[in-house]
């Protein structure tokens, strides 16, 4: 939960070390003793660490969070979302945020099933929820009735829904599937 975070905190006190480090080494230069601008620059990187990490995260945020496109899932080269979508998936529109993704893509259905199986395979004994009470609705949804993910096809086939594992703090994804376009709509949650 706390993943967004980490990066920010250690860049900026990397950068911060490496700054006081270098007005230690020069202090000399600028007719100082090192010990008391040490302790001055110790002090200024104290009271700049929470500033200078917000600074940096929203930075990198711009970067990192968004909505981004990709030809295929090979193009993506996120661990949080590699291990979560299918290779075969094409044509990607991908929003990334601190707590998952959402994404649209194209993908056979055959495909989209056996990556499915594959990942309850792979992932279904750390399940907290069976597969078969996911697929019977026995899971009770802790979405907010307001939420409308996928959003309206304008298609007229009913959506095929898909459910991964769920891990123990609730991390998984749900694909709905429209079989008529071929399009998949996915909604991933981490912590």
């Amino acid at each position: 939960m706390l993943w967004p975070l980490m990066f920010p905190m250690r860049l900026t006190f990397v950068v911060l070390v490496a700054l006081v480090c270098l007005a230690t080494m020069f202090a000399p230069r600028w007719n100082r003793k090192r010990k008391s601008m040490f302790s001055l620059a110790v002090a200024v990187a104290c009271v700049a660490f929470i500033p200078s990490c917000v600074l940096i995260q929203v930075a990198i945020d711009k970067v990192r969070f968004g909505e981004f496109e990709y030809s295929s899932a090979a193009d993506i080269h996120d661990r949080r979302v590699d291990g979560w979508m299918p290779r075969q998936a094409s044509n990607i529109r991908l929003f990334k945020h601190a707590g998952g993704f959402q994404a649209k893509y194209q993908i056979e259905q055959a495909e989209l099933e056996a990556f499915i199986d594959r990942e309850w395979k792979e992932w279904g004994r750390y399940s907290v929820v069976s597969r078969s009470d996911i697929e019977q609705g026995r899971f009770v949804s802790t979405m907010r009735e307001d939420f409308r993910y996928p959003p309206e096809t304008g298609s007229d086939t009913p959506l095929k829904t898909y459910s991964s594992p769920v891990a123990a703090d609730g991390a998984g994804f749900t694909i709905w599937y429209d079989p008529e376009t071929a399009t998949a709509y996915q909604e991933a949650g981490y912590w």
